[in-house]
């Protein structure tokens, strides 16, 4: 290196400023010769910044994919992990995404790592079940009738499409309501399915009017 300061009095400081660890040397002359000093300043390098981790949407059906996103400053190495610990990236970009198929709520993690130790943030993505069609009641009145008498099929769905009453194969009543009823008038013991539809899945009950 070359020299900062020459001519300084006996008894006196200087300042210095550097970006990485240095060995400064102190020559003292006189008459009876020259005698040297070393001093040295360490630099520690500062922990990384996790500027930015946040999945892109927070809420996500199940099966569906998410993706999450990070910004992170003076880190040689990004990890994100899952609550299990499963490592789903690994690398030293700063900024970047990946994307995850989580099934159930699942918190991840990012660790940015550089020579001064490391730093975590947390982001959560909330899974929600897939929309299926549900049944809340369906109910024959009454269930036992006379021969030639009639009964009132009712229903009431949640997140179904159309609804159908079946007799066996056969179709007695169809409505895309949420809730509703039809008569029926059965000249035997006889079972009816209700059929409440959704194109991620059906719901099915069966009632039997004597």
């Amino acid at each position: 290196g070359g020299k900062i300061a020459t001519g300084l009095p006996p008894a006196s400081a200087i300042a210095v400023s550097q970006t990485v660890t240095t060995t400064y040397v102190i020559t003292a002359s006189g008459p009876a010769g020259t005698a040297s000093a070393t001093a040295e300043v360490v630099v520690e390098a500062p922990l990384p910044r996790i500027l930015n981790f946040a999945p892109k949407r927070s809420t996500v059906v199940a099966g569906e994919r998410a993706t999450l996103a990070w910004t992170v400053d003076d880190a040689t190495d990004v990890h994100v992990n899952d609550s299990s610990s499963t490592t789903v990236f690994r690398g030293p970009d700063a900024t970047g995404t990946v994307d995850v198929t989580p099934t159930n709520t699942e918190n991840y993690a990012l660790v940015a790592t550089n020579v001064a130790g490391n730093v975590r943030a947390t982001a959560r993505i909330t899974v929600v079940p897939i929309a299926r069609a549900v049944i809340e009641s369906f109910a024959a009145t009454p269930n036992t009738i006379a021969l030639g008498s009639t009964s009132l099929l009712s229903w009431r769905v949640v997140d179904a499409e159309n609804v159908t009453i079946l007799s066996g194969d056969t179709s007695v009543c169809a409505s895309d309501e949420a809730s509703g009823a039809c008569t029926v008038t059965p000249l035997e013991t006889t079972r009816y399915t209700l059929v409440a539809s959704h194109p991620n899945g059906n719901a099915m009950r069966d009632i039997t009017v004597t």
